[in-house]
């Protein structure tokens, strides 16, 4: 299992009977294999992994087209700035929001026309706050 099957966990929701389900639940019946994990190992006083270049590669070629985002999350909902975005982007491809705390989040796409409509032409106003991107 890598970390992208555990990001796609929420759309495994819909599988399951129960109202809430827990992370652990929804990863129950998936096997783990341990023999593909990653041995970890000691850099000075640190434990760290070794990532294998095939699974960053993959990654990499995920998050290229991706913008990070920020704003004051807590006085407007990430799903209201999905909503106004979409509505004033008027993307060609898909997009999928991920937070990452404090205000940030990655707006991930899926191809260049769109990722360079959004960083050459704003400002973007949502929900009267300054949307502010970086690549």
């Amino acid at each position: 299992m890598d970390l992208r099957e555990m990001e796609v966990a929420s759309k495994v929701k819909a599988l399951y009977k129960e109202k809430n389900p827990t992370f652990a639940n929804l990863l129950k019946h998936k096997p783990i294999y341990l023999s593909i994990l990653p041995l970890p190992t000691m850099r000075g006083d640190f434990p760290s992994i070794q990532i294998p270049e095939a699974g960053f590669l993959r990654e990499v070629e995920r998050y290229k087209y991706s913008l990070i985002g920020r704003l004051d999350l807590l006085k407007v909902k990430l799903v209201v700035v999905r909503f106004e975005a979409l509505s004033k982007w008027n993307l060609s491809g898909n997009c999928q929001y991920i937070p990452l705390g404090k205000g940030y989040f990655t707006i991930l796409l899926d191809n260049e026309v769109d990722k360079m409509r959004i960083w050459g032409g704003g400002p973007w106003h949502i929900d009267g706050q300054l949307l502010r991107v970086n690549i």
